[in-house]
């Protein structure tokens, strides 16, 4: 049961979102372009960049793990309101591509300079702060604001479009496969021994073949799962 016993995290908080849409959709629907901008804004300030800074005094709203129903709903809102509001057309790709390096550079490099500090100086910052509530983190919010923008500019050729077509459903499935079976037995330092010793770019590389497959592999055990309930339904 993954909706009631936390199991899955994703699955728990997208059930209490889908409880909570048809609301959401009549803020969406009644807000003003200005009144949403705003509330985001000030959202954006309080509630997701002052508590990064203010770490040492924890964070009043609880939002550090940022694997919640709350930061979903949050996400939910930002993608009707540049749907709405037509912000994808209004801004540059320009703009949005800058703003995914920006937000990526500043992660890695704050990350990069406090790990340095905390080797030289021995101290015990975190050099995580700026992405440590996960999703709900002021940069990969940015970020992933960006990306979703720059989507439907794309002009994938047909081969791309049929390919993303057929992966695309067994996403979740691979989700839910590679948490239950995957985590569970053949961690990622199991499937490389000596990582802390190995070049960074190899571990790199291995990482990202180790993801493909996995992910591959995943999507084919859900697609067979999906044609066998089509067949059957």
């Amino acid at each position: 049961m993954p909706v009631t016993r936390g199991k899955y995290w994703y699955i728990t908080s997208y059930f209490g979102l889908l409880i909570f849409v048809p609301f959401l959709n009549v803020i969406v629907n009644h807000i003003d372009r200005n009144l949403a901008l705003t509330v985001l804004t000030v959202f954006f300030i309080v509630v997701v960049t002052l508590p990064v800074f203010l770490f040492n005094h924890g964070d009043p709203y609880n939002l550090l793990k940022g694997k919640d129903m709350f930061g979903l709903m949050l996400y939910y809102l930002m993608g009707a309101f540049i749907g709405k509001f037509e912000l994808d057309k209004k801004i540059s790709k320009k703009t949005f591509w800058w703003t995914i390096i920006i937000c990526i550079g500043a992660s890695w490099l704050v990350k990069i300079i406090i790990v340095a500090i905390n080797q030289q100086k021995h101290l015990l910052l975190n050099s995580d702060f700026l992405t440590k509530n996960t999703f709900v983190a002021p940069t990969i919010l940015l970020s992933a604001a960006a990306v979703f923008c720059l989507f439907p500019s794309l002009n994938l050729k047909r081969k791309t479009i049929k390919l993303v077509e057929f992966f695309a459903p067994a996403t979740l499935g691979v989700y839910l496969i590679h948490t239950a079976l995957i985590d569970a037995y053949l961690q990622y330092w199991v499937m490389i021994p000596g990582r802390d010793q190995m070049n960074p770019l190899l571990l790199l590389v291995l990482l990202l073949a180790i993801s493909l497959l996995v992910y591959v592999a995943c999507s084919l055990v859900d697609i067979v799962r999906i044609y066998l309930f089509n067949y059957y339904v």
